[in-house]
This record gives structure tokens, C-alpha cells and sequence, in this order.
């Protein structure tokens, strides 16, 4: 690697990698060094031991910076088209991370401190929804509701779904004949109708 970013982040992806396929606990950091192309020492240079790679790679690979993004510049206030494309992002950064995820659930209760780290995702998140209903509701474009429960409802709804997708053998998947595309825009389009000022009407 050129750098030392670099090499860094090409340790996380290969570690990432090798724990995805073996688990932490099977995976060595001589097989992390070997994968990446560097030396063992090289390895605790950086990070100092296998645990705090995990603990990196939950930090760098956070989708909150993404999110954050995302709800300060990409939304419309039209609250299905931003459900929708709240989803869509939360759905492929799922995907995206789903090695560390399984990892991380897996540890939670051996490496507490790696758990805490990946639950900050979630709650922030959670945070962001509430505060754009109660701007929604603000508007007039949302009928008065729980900001909490309404946006746990919509974060259950797409862990489930990822869950689901992700955990089962192929031809065990409950959800194998509905695309995620088609999961997004049938199950917004519900929700978001139940939270129109006019729902009722």
C-alpha cells in the first residue's frame, strides 16, 4: 500500500472479509496480514490487537455519516419519496456491512465494547427520523403521532426485512419472491399513507 490510509483501510476490508467467512474467533491476525499483503507487525503497528481491527472497522464503516448526509440535503418533505429513499439507503448500507453485522451480533456478549459501537447506528438513526416527523408534523404534511414508536416502526420494518434477506439459505427465503424494490415501494407506500394528514378522510 502507498499510504498509511490506505494500508489501513486495506486491512479493515480483508479482515472484515476473513471474519465474514470464518467467524472472529477463526481467524488469526498472521491470516489478516497474509491477506492484506503486509507483515504481522505491521498489523499490531496499526491496530495493536484483532479486536480493536474489529472495533476500527465498526467505527469506519458507521452508515451515519451517510445518513446524516442524506437528511440534511437529499430530502423533499414529500414523506413518501423521503421514507422511500431513507429506506433504500438504510437497506443498501445493510448489504454493505453485513459481514460486520453478523460479526457484531455474534460478539455482543464476548466483545461488549464492539456491540455498543454498532448499536450507535440504529439509535442515531432513530434520532434523525424523529426529528423529521416532528418537522413534518411542524408543516402540516404529518398527522400528530409517537415520533418514537412511528420511527421504530419504520426501522423494524426494514431490519426485518434485511434480516430475512439475509439470514436464510436461498431457497429457504421467505421474502425470495419479493425484490427489495418491490418490498420498498409497496411497504412506504402503506406506511406513509398511515401518516398522511388525510389518512382518514
Amino acid at each position: 500500500m502507498s499510504t498509511q490510509v490506505s494500508t489501513r483501510e486495506h486491512i479493515l476490508k480483508q479482515a472484515v472479509l476473513l471474519m465474514g467467512q470464518k467467524g472472529y474467533r477463526g481467524v488469526t491476525t498472521k491470516e489478516i496480514a497474509d491477506a492484506s499483503g503486509v507483515s504481522e507487525m505491521t498489523i499490531f503497528r496499526h491496530f495493536g490487537s484483532k479486536g480493536n481491527i474489529l472495533q476500527a472497522a465498526m467505527e469506519s464503516y458507521s452508515y451515519i455519516p451517510c445518513m446524516e448526509q442524506l437528511f440534511a440535503t437529499q430530502l423533499t418533505y414529500n414523506l413518501e419519496d423521503d421514507l422511500y429513499i431513507i429506506s433504500k439507503t438504510y437497506q443498501n448500507m445493510m448489504k454493505r456491512n453485513q459481514n460486520l453485522i453478523w460479526i457484531g451480533f455474534n460478539e455482543r456478549y464476548t466483545m461488549p465494547e464492539v456491540h455498543e459501537t454498532a448499536s450507535k447506528n440504529p439509535r442515531q438513526l432513530k434520532e434523525f427520523i424523529m426529528n423529521y416527523f416532528a418537522e413534518m408534523e411542524n408543516k402540516g404534511l404529518l398527522r400528530p403521532v409517537d415520533h418514537e414508536a412511528q420511527a421504530m416502526s419504520l426501522l423494524w420494518m426494514n431490519a426485518g426485512y434485511f434480516i430475512t434477506d439475509a439470514s436464510l439459505p436461498s431457497d429457504m427465503q421467505m421474502v425470495s419472491s419479493v425484490s427489495t424494490e418491490s418490498f420498498l415501494s409497496e411497504s412506504i407506500s402503506t406506511f406513509a399513507r398511515g401518516l398522511k394528514p388525510d389518512a382518514n378522510s
